[in-house]
């Protein structure tokens, strides 16, 4: 959690920060903090979640997230997976 936070720190308002990462916080006990600061810090615009598809040569499944602080109405985030 500790480098999503700083990078949303240190890239916002002026930037948007992206992600690759394990996505093993999105279903996990552990994952929870991290997941409860995004949904109250920001908006997710795009979460993709390579689970079992190899998209990259690596040990554990990879997600992408893209964030941003856009509160527009009507205001849509994508899951691909």
């Amino acid at each position: 959690m500790y480098r999503v936070e700083c990078g949303v720190r240190l890239l916002f308002p002026a930037r948007t920060p992206d992600y690759i990462s394990s996505n093993r916080f999105l279903n996990s006990s552990f994952g929870g903090n991290l997941r409860r600061y995004l949904s109250t810090s920001m908006r997710i615009r795009h979460r993709m979640d390579f689970a079992e598809t190899k998209v990259f040569e690596a040990i554990t499944e990879p997600c992408m997230i893209c964030l941003t602080r856009d509160n527009a109405a009507g205001y849509e985030a994508r899951f691909l997976k």
